[in-house]
C-alpha cells in the first residue's frame, strides 16, 4: 500500500512537473511516507524513487496534524478575550438568546461491530465541528448504547472547553440521559451514576450549560456520526474522529476483603483425641 502510494505521487511530479519544480508540494497522508521515502533500509526502487523526489521541495504531514491545526485555528478565531466590564456571574434563563451561546447535538449507537458516538458544535455565528468518538475498551469493559452517548456528551464538552465556551445549550434525543444530567432522575446502576458525576465535575468549568431533549429527527446529524463510528465505517470530511481506549469514568471498585487470620494451632498434648 505504501509502495502504491509512493508511486502514485512519483508520477504525479513526472506529469506535474512544472508545478513541482516552481512551487512547495505539502502531501498529506494518513500514512508514514516520508519514513518510509528516506529509510536506508528502502527497497532498491524505493531509494531510487527518493532520489528523483529530492530534486522537489516536498513537505510531508498527517491527517492528525493536519485536523490538529484546524482545531488550533477555530480556538484562535472564536476565543474572545476577558471583558472586565460585564459581570461573568449574571444569571442567564434557559433559552435565553445570549450572542454567546453555543449549541452541541450529541448521540450515541451500539452496533455488531462496536460503540460509538457523535456530536455537532455549533457556534454562534452557525460555524459547525463535528466529532465521531470510537468506544475502543479492552475485552470485558461494560458498553452500552447509555454508556455511548455518555462517552459523546462527555467528549464534547471536553472540546468546548478547550475552545473557551462559557454557555452551551445541549441537546440529544435520549430523554434518560438528559432526564439524569438535568437532575431529574437518580439512577439505580453504579456506572451510570459514574458518568452522571463526570458530568456534573464538567458543570463547573461554564457560566451556563443547559440540556435539553428533543425529537430524533432533530438530532440526525449527530446520530449519523455516531451510527458510523459505532460501525467502524469511514466518516465525512470534516469530521473530527477520536478513539477512547479506556472509559472516561468506572464505578468505585469495592475494597479487597482483608486476609483471613488462621487461628494458631493447638498445642499436641498427646492426649487421646475427643470422641
Amino acid at each position: 500500500m505504501l509502495q502504491k502510494l509512493l508511486l502514485a505521487l512519483l508520477v504525479a511530479s513526472r506529469k506535474l512537473l512544472h508545478y513541482f519544480q516552481g512551487h512547495p508540494i505539502k502531501v498529506v497522508s494518513a500514512y508514514p511516507l516520508e519514513r518510509v521515502l528516506r529509510s536506508p533500509n528502502a527497497a532498491e526502487r524505493v531509494a531510487e524513487w527518493n532520489i528523483e523526489l529530492q530534486a522537489f521541495h516536498l513537505e510531508f504531514s498527517t491527517t492528525r496534524v493536519i485536523k490538529g491545526a484546524a482545531l488550533a485555528d477555530f480556538v484562535a478565531e472564536w476565543t474572545d478575550l476577558p471583558d472586565h466590564g460585564v459581570s461573568e456571574d449574571r444569571s442567564l434563563l434557559p433559552g435565553d438568546e445570549e450572542p454567546d451561546w453555543w449549541i452541541m447535538y450529541f448521540d450515541g449507537a451500539f452496533a455488531r461491530q462496536g460503540a460509538g458516538a457523535g456530536a455537532v458544535l455549533i457556534s454562534p455565528t452557525k460555524d459547525k465541528l463535528c466529532y465521531a468518538v470510537q468506544l475502543c475498551f479492552q475485552q470485558g469493559e461494560k458498553v452500552s448504547n447509555n454508556i455511548a452517548e455518555f462517552e459523546g456528551l462527555l467528549a464534547v464538552l471536553r472540546a468546548a472547553t478547550a475552545l473557551g465556551v462559557k454557555r452551551l445549550t445541549v441537546k440529544g434525543d435520549s430523554q434518560l440521559l438528559v432526564n439524569f444530567s438535568n437532575k431529574e432522575y437518580t439512577p439505580k446502576d453504579e456506572h451510570m451514576e459514574a458518568y452522571l458525576e463526570e458530568v456534573r465535575k464538567m458543570e463547573k468549568w461554564f457560566l451556563g450549560l443547559e440540556l435539553q431533549h428533543v425529537p430524533r429527527g432533530t438530532n440526525k446529524e449527530a446520530d449519523d456520526i455516531a451510527k458510523r463510528a459505532s460501525r467502524r465505517l469511514p466518516q465525512e470530511p470534516g469530521v473530527f474522529e477520536e478513539q477512547l481506549f479506556k472509559p472516561s469514568a468506572a464505578p468505585p471498585t469495592a475494597a479487597p476483603a482483608p486476609p483471613k487470620e488462621d487461628l494458631p494451632q493447638a498445642p499436641v498434648t498427646g492426649a487421646p483425641a475427643c470422641g
